[in-house]
């Protein structure tokens, strides 16, 4: 979901990007920016308006830039769930800041997976809030697999002397709960 971004201005921190597309864009929701040129303008970013054919965002301490045009790419984040999400599904809280790090990336790895799945199959959600309770679990059932999975080549790690295949969480399951994978009638 990476959107064309063509011109960008900055007046007193807060930033107004003009964008091929807003459809699906909404306030609150988090945004990926990559190619403005600007540091402080790229990353991460909560937006604050979505106009007509402009997003808007605020930075801090960021000088005040004239109409610029510009070949840059707003990309969506979903944010359907949170690490706090898949701690309760663990039953454990985060034991070093690292944990606490990889717990992050595997959240917003596993809700773009799930948001992306959905928008493939033909779904049209909201990136900030999960459709239904099925599609949150799913989410955090992913995330809280490839959390588990840490430091392993290509599945939950064994300390089994045999080797024996271990259970592990079934991504058949994770589909199920995501509404994705359903035979379509053509």
């Amino acid at each position: 979901m990476s959107i064309a971004v063509t011109n960008l201005e900055c007046t007193d921190d807060v930033v107004t990007l003009t964008v091929a597309s807003v459809a699906g864009l909404v306030v609150g929701e988090t945004v990926f920016i990559i190619g403005t040129g600007y540091n402080k303008l790229d990353g991460h970013h909560q937006l604050s308006a979505v106009g007509v054919t402009t997003v808007q965002y605020t930075v801090n301490n960021q000088d005040d830039i004239t109409s610029t045009a510009v070949s840059a790419v707003l990309v969506e984040q979903p944010t359907w769930i949170d690490a706090d999400d898949v701690e309760v599904f663990l039953g454990i809280a985060s034991a070093t800041a690292n944990d606490t790090a990889f717990l992050e990336e595997v959240v917003a790895a596993a809700n773009v997976f799930a948001f992306r799945r959905r928008a493939e199959a033909g779904y049209n959600d909201n990136p900030t809030t999960a459709p239904n309770a099925s599609a949150k679990m799913g989410t955090v059932l992913y995330a809280a697999s490839l959390y588990r999975e840490r430091g392993s080549v290509d599945s939950f790690q064994s300390f089994d002397s045999m080797s024996m295949p271990q259970p592990s969480l079934s991504m058949g399951r994770v589909l199920q709960l995501l509404g994705v994978g359903r035979p379509q009638i053509g």
